[in-house]
């Protein structure tokens, strides 16, 4: 109770006993004033205990994980990671500490391991449970860039790498490692080669062996087969370089009409 009010109560007590000491005002202003001056008894808090599950939080925060992706692991909010380590008495680690201490992250080196054996960034972050760019920034700042470290290429890779240098297409070589053109051609930069300018002039040779086979009445797949083109799609933009605008629903000539025209 404040002054004011207590100085103000004390003085209606007192004008009461005068004139009514038998009343029931004058007893409620002595209880008031009894309640006010009697100590409240002191609340106490029982400290919480650490859980197994506070305990396993700690153990992936001192791992190296940030509260994001210990939460994310845990599938629990940042708050409930930071009491759980307020419980397990583990220390949270201040603004800035990655990129001051980036070496001391015990991850680096085994993501390095792995990208040199062949595993890909988002591979990398999956088998972790994080994102491939937090895969790059823990590398990058460990002082490996993986644009600087020599990957070992899988096996299917090399097979279109070799397949690249033998003649065949981007499109067919990023068929073969499963892959689309774009990020084939930046293995290939990476693998040290130096993709091919794109040609700028027609196969006039293709095209004309590509009509003759055209007009002796074979399909676009076995036309694709034996000129060696990937797609039998292909084969009508080469018939379009010829002049001809193919049908898809053509009628197959007869033997007599494929003997006249051989004639």
């Amino acid at each position: 109770m404040t002054n004011p009010y207590k100085t103000a109560l004390l003085m209606t007590v007192a004008v009461l006993e005068q004139v009514a000491p038998q009343s029931s005002a004058l007893t409620f202003a002595k209880d008031v004033l009894a309640k006010d001056g009697a100590s409240e008894p002191r609340r106490t808090y029982r400290k919480k205990v650490a859980t197994e599950a506070d305990r396993r939080m700690a153990e992936a925060y001192l791992s190296g994980l940030n509260l994001l992706e210990v939460s994310r692991k845990f599938e629990t909010a940042q708050g409930t990671v930071r009491a759980a380590l307020k419980r397990c008495g583990v220390p949270a680690r201040r603004k800035g500490w990655a990129s001051k201490n980036h070496a001391e992250d015990p991850r680096a080196l085994s993501f390095v391991e792995l990208y040199r054996s062949g595993k890909t960034l988002e591979e990398i972050g999956v088998q972790h449970g994080i994102t491939r760019e937090r895969v790059r920034q823990i590398m990058v700042r460990s002082g490996n860039d993986p644009k600087s470290i020599t990957q070992l290429l899988p096996e299917n890779y090399r097979r279109a790498i070799d397949a690249y240098l033998a003649g065949d297409s981007m499109c067919v070589a990023a068929n073969i490692a499963g892959v689309c053109p774009p990020s084939f051609r930046n293995m290939l930069v990476k693998a040290g080669h130096k993709p091919r300018p794109p040609r700028s002039k027609v196969n006039t040779a293709k095209v004309e062996r590509c009509a003759q086979l055209y007009a002796s009445g074979k399909t676009t797949a076995e036309i694709a087969e034996a000129l060696g083109v990937a797609h039998a799609t292909s084969i009508y933009r080469l018939l379009a370089h010829a002049g001809i605008r193919p049908s898809r629903h053509r009628k197959m000539p007869s033997p007599k009409e494929q003997g006249a025209t051989a004639a």
